[in-house]
């Protein structure tokens, strides 16, 4: 049994089919899951969402007003660089290239309507947990280490501070390129091209000692070498949990003065 059917999903279910949504909301129910909001369109997703926290969304693709594309790319917009609200793209349409579209939609997974039991609750056990989970999994290591700081300020000689900011400002950048190559191979199931990515940011934040996203892309490059699609889009989402938690973090190291920022670390 997966890691989340260990424990109760709260879950937004977009689906404008009556039909589908008595279906949907048994098979959810009788698999331990909590059904907060059934939308009928994108309009009601995103006033549902300024409301109410889910562990997911279940995002039906062809909706009246604003479709599961649309929606997700408004979701993604307004998080930002907060945490990525898992969402599960399902859709009718079963044509070669439909499970990439979703992805680079911003959607994290996909199954196909109507959806049988058994794939829907294989998406839900991909589920990760929140970032103050996976944070508490990973609370013996720090976000960033001061000491690593230390010396790229000192590699920086006179110029330490803004070294170190030069640095931080170009680390933040190419990883948000890695992060979206990441989505991208992964969305056309290319391994070798999502394992080059994840390697490429660990080593990158390898320089800051960011122990725990090291270690979420080295289980990323893990799950890509054995070609196994699911572990390696959850391990995925742990390396973007990551990623915006340590560019947050040096963001914030960078504008203390250097002996105030030890404390920010972890």
């Amino acid at each position: 049994v997966g890691e989340a059917l260990r424990r109760k999903l709260r879950l937004l279910v977009a689906e404008d089919n009556a039909v589908n949504q008595v279906v949907i909301q048994h098979q959810l129910s009788r698999a331990g899951h909590e059904v907060c909001y059934l939308a009928k369109d994108g309009r009601e997703v995103l006033r549902a969402l300024e409301e109410t926290e889910f562990d997911a969304v279940l995002m039906d693709c062809q909706m009246p007003e604003l479709d599961g594309y649309e929606t997700t790319r408004e979701i993604r917009r307004r998080e930002g660089a907060r945490r990525r609200l898992w969402v599960v793209a399902m859709t009718a349409n079963t044509m070669e290239g439909d499970r990439e579209k979703c992805l680079l939609a911003g959607m994290d997974d996909y199954v196909s309507k109507p959806p049988k039991e058994k794939e829907l609750l294989m998406a839900l056990e991909r589920v990760p947990a929140k970032p103050c989970e996976a944070a508490e999994l990973d609370a013996d290591m720090p976000r960033v280490d001061a000491a690593a700081l230390m010396r790229l300020r000192e590699l920086g000689g006179p110029n330490g501070e803004s070294f170190l900011k030069s640095l931080v400002e170009r680390f933040s950048q190419s990883g948000s390129e890695l992060a979206l190559k990441l989505r991208s191979a992964l969305a056309s199931e290319d391994f070798a091209g999502a394992a080059r990515a994840a390697h490429t940011l660990g080593g990158s934040a390898g320089n800051f000692g960011a122990g725990a996203l090291v270690r979420a892309c080295s289980e990323l490059e893990a799950a890509c070498g054995l070609e196994q699609l699911a572990p390696a889009l959850n391990a995925a989402a742990r390396v973007a949990t990551e990623f915006n938690l340590v560019k947050r973090v040096l963001r914030e190291a960078c504008a203390e003065k250097p002996q105030e920022s030890e404390a920010l670390l972890r």
